[in-house]
C-alpha cells in the first residue's frame, strides 16, 4: 500500500515538470545539500531563501516514514529549483558550514565552574555569559 505523502510528493514533482515542459522550460531541479537533521537542513533552506534563491527540502515529510526510524535512502535533501542558482547556494552553504567551526576551545564558567564547549557564548548549566578574553573572573 503506497503512502499518500508518496503519491502527493510524486504527483507534484511530475505535475510542476509538465507544467514547465509545456512551458517551453526543461525540468530544473538540483540537489545541493543532504543532511539527516531535518532542523539543520530547513535552516539551511531559510538561508537560500534569504537569498532569493528558490528551493525545497525533498523527503522532508516522509524521511522517517518506516516505523519513525531514519531511513539513509530517504534522507532528507535541499534541492534548488533552478540549476543556475546550485552554485551560489552551494557558496552560500559553504559559508555557513564555516562560521563556528573555528578553534574555538572549551571555557570553565567563572560562576558554577562548569566546563562549557567553545562554541557556546553563554554556560548551558548557569545561562552565564562567556567571559571575554582578557578578563579576569569574579
Amino acid at each position: 500500500m503506497r503512502c499518500f505523502a508518496l503519491d502527493f510528493a510524486y504527483y507534484s514533482t511530475s505535475r510542476r515538470n509538465s507544467l514547465r515542459a509545456a512551458q517551453g522550460a526543461t525540468p530544473a531541479m538540483k540537489e545541493i545539500f543532504v543532511h539527516p537533521d531535518l532542523t539543520q537542513m530547513a535552516h539551511c533552506r531559510s538561508i537560500l531563501e534569504e537569498a532569493g534563491i528558490e528551493c525545497f527540502i525533498r523527503n522532508e515529510e516522509t524521511h522517517d516514514l518506516i516505523a519513525g526510524l531514519p531511513d539513509p535512502m530517504r534522507q532528507p535533501s535541499l534541492c534548488v529549483t533552478d540549476d543556475a542558482n546550485a552554485e551560489r547556494a552551494r557558496e552560500l552553504l559553504r559559508e555557513f558550514e564555516s562560521v563556528g567551526k573555528g578553534d574555538a576551545t572549551d571555557w570553565k564558567c567563572p560562576q558554577c565552574g562548569e566546563t562549557v564547549p567553545g562554541n557556546f557564548g553563554s554556560c548551558w548549566k548557569c545561562d552565564a555569559l562567556r567571559p571575554q578574553p582578557g578578563s579576569t573572573a569574579p
